[in-house]
């Protein structure tokens, strides 16, 4: 028995995005709302922004997202830094 078969003419692509999201809050339990956030990857500035009235902060990193990220997160004379590092599979 004789099967068809279906052609195509187009290929498909599967991307990735890797997205961070940070959570900043004092530790009276008060969110750092609109506290600076500095982004560096690979030791140089990247990105300046800041939280959300919650405290919040999300960002997508680039591409695959690889690198050595830090996150220098700063309001009222505090400071908290969060760092990672991403490699190429």
């Amino acid at each position: 028995m004789a099967g068809s078969m279906t052609a195509c003419g187009h290929r498909m692509f599967v991307g990735q995005s890797l997205t961070v999201g940070l959570s900043a809050i004092y530790d009276d339990g008060e969110p750092a709302a609109q506290a600076s956030v500095q982004v560096f990857r690979d030791g140089v500035l990247y990105s300046q922004n800041q939280t959300d009235s919650k405290g919040f902060f999300r960002m997508t990193l680039p591409g695959a997202g690889t690198g050595e990220w830090r996150f220098v997160i700063s309001g009222d004379d505090h400071e908290e830094t969060i760092q990672f590092s991403i490699k190429e599979g």
